[in-house]
């Protein structure tokens, strides 16, 4: 936290804050709710191939950036291979990741430098 931002919050508390999470402000409230992430949820599921232009033509009133920043930010969606797949590491899948690092290096320890050198086989 820079000394600017520290004085600022001095200044506040100073002139009578007194707590320090954010105050309600004016604005446009936000078109993002718990109904529209768990509607995009859905949607996401019943088809992973799907670009945001293609979710936006179904979610009329929102738009293309809410859209994205609602599916990779607050859903925690990523798109991989042309799917859209939940961002997340089961503990299937650390431990898998394990086995498969521990056989590596059991192979490289029976076998030495001689996996590493290897030749490669021939290109078809």
């Amino acid at each position: 936290m820079s000394e600017g931002v520290v004085r600022q919050w001095v200044r506040f508390f100073k002139d009578g804050r007194a707590n320090i999470h954010e105050e309600s402000r004016s604005g446009r409230p936000s078109v993002v709710s718990a109904d529209l992430i768990k509607e995009i949820d859905e949607k996401i599921r019943l088809l992973r191939y799907f670009t945001i232009s293609q979710l936006s033509e179904c979610l009329r009133n929102i738009s293309r950036t809410v859209l994205y920043e609602t599916v990779t930010g607050k859903l925690g969606y990523r798109k991989f291979c042309a799917r859209w797949v939940p961002k997340m590491i089961t503990e299937n899948h650390k431990t898998s990741r394990m086995g498969a690092a521990l056989e590596f290096l059991s192979r490289h320890h029976t076998d030495g430098d001689r996996i590493e050198r290897r030749p490669l086989p021939p290109y078809p």
